[in-house]
């Protein structure tokens, strides 16, 4: 979790998503005009405020869900799989 909240931040540092997408050539911008660039960039700091509130124990279960290995703590419950 840690090293894709210091990717969100860097592109929040390179000027978000609108910047991002004037580095784009003139094709890529045609087809990713649809995106709206302060929509993006409200969606990258929900995602960095989402990261900031997890606990630790949180960002572990997240992190083994996703197919990582983590060493799970004993008192730890086993996650549920919601459907």
């Amino acid at each position: 979790m840690a090293d894709l909240k210091s990717q969100l931040e860097q592109l929040q540092k390179m000027g978000g998503v609108g910047a991002l997408m004037d580095k784009l050539p003139a094709a890529a911008t045609q087809k990713a005009g649809a995106i709206n660039a302060e929509q993006g960039d409200r969606d990258l700091r929900r995602q960095i405020a989402i990261i900031n509130s997890m606990t630790a124990r949180s960002a572990a279960l997240r992190a083994s869900l996703m197919g990582r290995a983590v060493a799970a703590s004993p008192e730890a419950p086993a996650p549920r799989c919601r459907m």
